[in-house]
Parts: structure tokens; sequence; C-alpha cells
């Protein structure tokens, strides 16, 4: 019957190489496409089973393959090709060693696709159209120049290679990937809103900017993965770490446009990345954030949360716009720390300890930083800012630069070191809400170290009303001078 339309109304094992016009397997009946070449240049209708009897062999579909209600296709170890898409009302569902490709622009609707091995698409456009899910087993390639569009599916894939296109048409659907790998052509694109998981790292291999782009929100779990390779990461919605670890082992960029979350008994290896925070970022208990292999500059736009660790072995710059309140275990590291463009306060019930903190940017105002605990600062530069203390102490404990009237001190108590030796010197970067007050300290010797507390404040000294200076000629301010231990104190 090669080159005619065959309709099958009984069970029949194909013997031969079998080329026909059109197909119908009617319900009911079993077409057993065998270890065989079919090629079918038309339509294909599946009311029965459609399958290979376990067998290696090689389908060609031209035209649009429907599967009706009661229809199967269920091959097991064949090649299928499509060119003219698949309308499944029935049952789709590939298995053992079988391949699956779709050359041409064309489309899939109806019900769900199940694809036990591997699914290529070759050239043009394959569209989901429709709300349903797409499961791919194994290996899901797109070629270059191709595009998958996801539409409104459910799609979850076990290894992803994309060096094509891979997007969602704007559209919502829940993804979950495994190992993906976007090519030096690729793009991976989804513009919507969808729910996305991955579950086995991702490497970008493509350094154009837009080549990895996820607009929705995005969850890494399952597995220690990696986020790889030279190109760039943009996840525009909320990302979460939900296993331990995430490592970022790629020199690359990656920034989230939502919130970030690193939940409990998770890792987030920031490493070789350099990482943009647009919205929160919160840190859970049993929860790390760490960074000990990068030289980047890491920023968090929106407040930061420690209430796990948030711990650092690197070089890289820590840029914080919104605050930082650490409820957990902090570690600076050698790291320059940058708070900057915006007011915010530094504080929480851990232990805050900078190696080297920066306070402000050139471009900005006087904004006020305020201390709402104690905190301990080895190197403190300021560029433009004033640090408020309130009833907290600031330790700078071996130096201070940048400070001035224009540039910025501190408001509040400040403590720094006096070791033993002679002419020993501190100036304190002191003022108060409005002005720049600097005292200079110098101990001519001293035998035993200690610290001295000073803090400047407004007004006249309790006890100058009832002294015998001149109550008109002078200065309407004192400080405040607390010792620790620091022997003599002349």
């Amino acid at each position: 019957p090669s080159g005619d339309d065959v309709v099958i109304n009984n069970n029949i094992v194909l013997g031969a190489v079998l080329s026909t016009t059109s197909l119908v397997v009617n319900s009911g009946f079993t077409f057993d496409l065998g270890s065989n070449i079919f090629t079918n240049s038309g339509t294909t209708s599946i009311s029965g089973t459609l399958s290979d009897g376990n067998v290696a062999g090689a389908n060609s579909f031209a035209g649009a393959v429907t599967i009706n209600g009661s229809g199967i296709y269920n091959p097991a170890n064949s090649t299928s090709v499509f060119n003219g898409g698949i309308i499944n009302n029935g049952t789709f569902s590939t298995s053992g060693t079988s391949s699956t490709i779709f050359s041409g622009t064309q489309s899939l609707s109806g019900g769900n696709f199940t694809f036990g091995s591997s699914l290529s698409v070759n050239s043009g456009t394959l569209t989901a159209a429709g709300i349903f899910n797409i499961n791919i087993s194994g290996t899901l390639t797109i070629a270059a120049a191709a595009i998958f569009d996801l539409g409104l599916s459910n799609f979850t894939c076990g290894v992803i290679a994309v060096n094509g296109t891979l997007s969602d048409g704007s559209a919502t659907g829940t993804n979950s990937f495994g190992a993906a790998t976007v090519g030096a052509t690729g793009i991976f694109s989804l513009s919507a809103s969808s729910l996305n998981t991955f579950k086995a790292g991702i490497t970008n291999n493509n350094s154009a900017v837009g080549s990895f782009s996820v607009a929705g929100a995005s969850t890494f779990n399952t597995a220690s993965q990696n986020i790889a390779g030279v190109g760039p990461y943009v996840f525009l919605g909320d990302v979460t770490i939900s296993f331990n670890s995430i490592t970022g082992s790629g020199a690359t960029t990656m920034s989230v446009g939502g919130n970030l979350s690193v939940s409990a008994a998770s890792r987030f290896n920031v490493d070789q990345l350099t990482l943009t925070v647009s919205g929160t970022t919160t840190i859970a208990l049993t929860g790390t954030l760490s960074d000990a292999n990068s030289t980047g500059s890491n920023t968090f736009t929106g407040a930061v949360t420690n209430t796990g660790t948030f711990t650092n072995s690197s070089t890289s710059q820590f840029n914080f716009q919104n605050g930082f309140t650490n409820n957990g275990a902090f570690t600076s590291g050698t790291s320059a720390y940058v708070f900057r463009q915006n007011p915010q306060s530094i504080g929480g019930t851990g232990a805050i300890s900078f190696t080297n903190l920066t306070i402000g940017q050139v471009a900005d105002g006087l904004n006020i930083y305020t201390f709402n605990r104690n905190i301990t600062v080895a190197n403190l530069t300021f560029i433009k800012g004033v640090i408020a203390t309130g009833v907290n102490t600031l330790t700078i404990s071996t130096s201070v630069s940048g400070n001035s009237a224009t540039t910025g001190w501190v408001n509040g108590l400040t403590s720094m070191p006096f070791a033993v030796g002679t002419n020993v010197t501190n100036v304190y970067p002191i003022g108060d809400a409005s002005n720049y007050l600097p005292v200079t300290v110098v101990f001519p010797s001293v035998t035993t170290a200690g610290t001295l507390t000073v803090n400047s404040v407004g007004g006249d000294y309790s006890l100058f009303p009832n002294s015998c200076l001149n109550q008109i000629k002078k200065v309407s301010r004192n400080w405040n001078v607390i010792n620790a231990s620091t022997v003599p104190l002349s």
C-alpha cells in the first residue's frame, strides 16, 4: 500500500518499509511499526495504538498527527520525526531509548506529553499551545536558530542543551530543569511570571546580554549545583536557595530583580559571581551566604537580614544600600564593606566587626548611617556620610581616614586604642548631628595599653554655671572621655 491512504482496522505488525499519504488507526486496533522505516506524508489520526513493538525503527510524520480520546502513541525504541505538529487528546508517551525530533514550525496541543528519552527541536519554532504537562526524562536539545516556546505548559526536563532559543511566549507555567547548558548561540529567556525550579545547575556559555533571563520566581533545590560559564544571569523575580549548596563557579554576573532567600540548611557560595540583589536578602537560621573565591563587587540594594551565617574570605567588595541586620554569625574577612547611597541602619543581636568599612560615595549627601549596636571597625574610611551611634559605641581599632566637615564623622561614642609607647596620638573623628568637632588626644607616655572612648556633647558643661569662669566668653560644647585601662592617664 505504499503511497496510499492507509486505514488500520485490525492488529497489524509492519514487516517492511512503508510510505503512506495518510494514516488512520481505528479504535481497538494496534499498528506495530516494528524496526522498519515508516513515512507518512499526510495527516495521521490515531484512535487505537501506534507503537514500535519495543524495537528500533524510524518513523516520519510530515502532516499533523491527531491522537484521539482512545488513541495511544507509545514507541519505546524508535526515532520519530514530526513536521506538522501533534494534537494529543489521548495518550502520548515515548519511552526506552526512543528519540523524538521536531523539524519546522509546528505546535503541541491537547493533553499531556511524556518523552521518555531524548527530544530535539532541530529547526523552526515548536510551540506548546495550551495548558498541559510536558515531561522529558532524558535530554532536550534545541538546535541553533530553532525555538521552543513553552507557552502555558508545565514543563519538566532532565537535561537541557540550548543552542537556539528556549522561551515561554510571555505565558505563565511551572517549569523544572535538570542540568541546563546555554551554548554560545543559545538564549534562555522565560519572560513571563513562570515558577521555575533548577535542580542540577546552569552553565551559560553565551556572553551576550540577554542570553539568560528568567522573569518569574526561581528556586534552586534537590542537589548541590553550580552557576557556571561566562554569560550573565538575570533573574527578574525572587530567587530561593533551598538546598546545600549552590556555588557561583563562573566568573560572570548574576542579578536578582526580586528578593534573595537562603533557606535553612542551605548554602549560597557566591564565589566567582558578581552578585546584585535589587530586593531584600534574607539568610535563614542555619542558612549560609558565603564568598570564598572572588575579587568582584556584590551589591545589595534592598535590606539584608542574616539569621544564619554570613561569611566571607574573599577580597570582593560588598555594597549595602538599605541596611544590614545581623542576628546570626557574621565574618567580614578582609573585603571592603561600603554602605552608601541611602540613610540606613546597621545592627541586630549578633556581633558585627568589619576589617574595612567605607561610609558613603562621592555622589551622596551627608546621609545618616545609624549603628544600632556596638560595632568594631579595623579600618574606617569616610567618603560621604555621618555615623550615628546613639547609646552604642563604635570602636576603631586600627585607622580612620577621610573624615572632615564635608565628608563625614561619627556622632556618638567612639573608642580608639592607645598602645604602649611615647607621644601616642589619636584623632577622634567625632562631632554632633550637624557639626564636625574632632578631638586630638596625646599621651606623652603609655605604660599600660588601653582605650579611650570620646563623644561630643552640645551645650554647657553641667558645672559651668556655678564656676568662677566668665559666663559670657564660653564655647557651648563639652566632650565626655571614658578611660579603659590606659596608664598613665595624663
